[in-house]
């Protein structure tokens, strides 16, 4: 009803967003309000739609003013892939802000900060993260990758192993430090760390193909 015939490549006016229709959804509860827009900002945004994903989540804020994380978290990812960094900024910014632990945009809003040129802010952000959301492994990789722009893979490699221990039984998460050790020519720690990768992801034929790759069988 709300975004008739989307695939359409002439559309009409009447075909397109149509605002009243948000203001009929007064009359349900704004738990099942928050739920319907997020499903379908959602479902907008998995289409490529980023511009009506947008105005989804900008009504979600109107409906739901007192619970915006979920909004501004999405609302930010929808201007990322538009390339519009500096309104992905502000979306997630004013997510951190509203909750910094139920938040979790540190990863992007660093990668965010750090497209726009910004790369103090951008460290800053994700090592605030590192101490606000330490369950999300996008945080230290994210950190990690711009150390090894910074400094060098070797203060890459230190991010990523200080937090090594929350992080034990992801697979990616080693892998990561496998790939860090085999380009600073540590062949022994990495094929540890992809041996260990391959135990926790055995079905991860691309990992067996590289440790092959770093140590032939006999």
């Amino acid at each position: 009803l709300i975004y008739r015939n989307p695939d359409r490549a002439s559309r009409r006016p009447d075909d397109l967003l149509d605002p009243d229709l948000y203001r009929k959804l007064g009359r349900f509860s704004t738990d099942y309000d928050r739920q319907f827009l997020g499903q379908m900002g959602s479902l907008f945004g998995r289409k490529g739609w980023y511009a009506k994903a947008r105005d989804v989540c900008t009504w979600q804020l109107r409906v739901d003013p007192q619970n915006p994380v979920d909004a501004l978290t999405r609302l930010g990812y929808f201007d990322y892939m538009r390339r519009n960094y500096e309104g992905a900024i502000d979306a997630w910014e004013l997510a951190v802000g509203a909750d910094s632990a139920e938040a979790k945009v540190h990863a992007n809003l660093g990668a965010a900060y750090y497209r726009t040129g910004d790369t103090p802010r951008a460290v800053a952000i994700l090592e605030k993260g590192l101490r606000d959301v330490p369950d999300d492994p996008e945080i230290p990789r994210n950190l990690a990758a711009i150390y090894w722009e910074l400094k060098g893979p070797r203060a890459s490699v230190e991010v990523l192993e200080r937090v090594l221990p929350r992080f034990s039984v992801n697979a990616e998460f080693h892998e990561t430090l496998a790939a860090s050790h085999v380009a600073l020519g540590d062949t022994t720690e990495g094929i540890q760390y992809y041996e260990e990768a391959i135990r926790l992801a055995p079905g991860r034929e691309d990992l067996k193909a590289r440790l092959e790759a770093i140590c032939p069988s006999p």
